[in-house]
């Protein structure tokens, strides 16, 4: 079976060989096999579980978290519900944050677009930047001072050539 060093594990997966050592003396490789020289030597398995660790703390699980994990999968089949309730208790809370940084995405895009559009019509009309934001940022009865389509129909009043007619 090939087998690899810690540098090269540590090369593979973007780390530290000093983070695998930190890992392994907090409880998360215990299944890594030693050589006769007492180097570390990581099979495929050990490779796949190291990803796993990874997954876990990028998605805010802390080292105390995934040593309990890793301790239940070394108990086998014994621990499969304690298993199922951690993931599935992590899974929601990674969704949650995910819907929050989507919304913060959205938001970000829609101030990004915003902040293009004033720029080319400050450009194209002729008006300066402090007058435009100063009426768009004015809020109505009607409309949001920061719905999209309030901000827009205050930009095209604004700018806009001529009075618009209505039939």
């Amino acid at each position: 079976m090939t087998t690899y060093s810690i540098g090269e594990v540590a090369e593979k997966m973007g780390l530290t060989v000093e983070t695998i050592r930190y890992y392994d003396r907090a409880g998360l490789l215990p299944f890594v096999k030693r050589d006769s020289g007492g180097r570390r030597r990581f099979t495929p398995d050990n490779i796949q579980l190291m990803q796993m660790i990874l997954d876990l703390k990028r998605a805010g699980v802390s080292v105390k978290e995934i040593a309990h994990f890793v301790s239940w999968r070394l108990d086998g089949d014994d621990s499969l519900d304690e298993r199922y309730k951690f993931l599935d208790q992590h899974e929601t809370v990674l969704e949650d944050e995910i819907t929050k940084l989507e919304q913060s995405l959205a938001y970000l895009r829609f101030k990004n677009g915003i902040t293009r559009l004033l720029q080319l019509l400050v450009l194209n009309a002729s008006i300066s930047l402090q007058v435009l934001l100063r009426s768009v940022l004015r809020p109505t009865k009607n409309m949001s001072a920061y719905s999209l389509q309030g901000i827009l129909l205050r930009i095209w009043a604004i700018v806009r050539p001529t009075p618009l007619h209505q039939n």
